[in-house]
């Protein structure tokens, strides 16, 4: 039976930053982060070394203004070739300083949820946001 792990020896972060290349400074507005992991297939595993491929990216947070990924989404929109841009995503640990840093290059917007607008809530609007990164490189 595999023994629990011990609590102070676990990874503990309280947040994370996103910075996306061509747009503002580090960002830190976003509140969850799924996906960008690598996806092994099996002629990796039985034939040696292939392309890996990394997933979709999800990230959801508060809409704020200026707001870099709409202005993506609007440069999509009107752009004949999707506009890529890099993303950086670099957790940050409970006593403030810099864990890992994943490096997402040559990623396309994939999606874009519109915040649900309801004029009785006054609640904050949140925004989700998938990308689909060509590599990753992790620091």
């Amino acid at each position: 039976m595999p023994q629990s792990p011990q609590i102070d020896k676990t990874v503990k972060v309280k947040g994370f930053t996103v910075e996306i290349s061509g747009g503002s400074a580090v960002d830190d507005m976003w509140h969850t982060c799924t996906g960008g992991g690598l996806k092994i297939e099996l002629a990796t595993a039985t034939l040696g070394p292939q392309p890996l491929d990394v997933t979709e990216i999800k990230l959801t947070g508060y809409v704020r203004p200026p707001n870099p990924i709409f202005e993506w989404v609007t440069e999509t929109l009107a752009a004949p070739v999707a506009p890529m841009r890099n993303i950086t995503i670099t957790e940050v640990m409970l006593d403030g300083s810099q864990g890992r840093k994943f490096e997402y290059f040559d990623c396309f917007l994939t999606g874009y949820d519109f915040p649900k607008l309801d004029a009785a809530s006054g609640e904050l609007l949140t925004e989700t946001a998938t990308f689909k990164p060509q590599r990753v490189e992790v620091s």
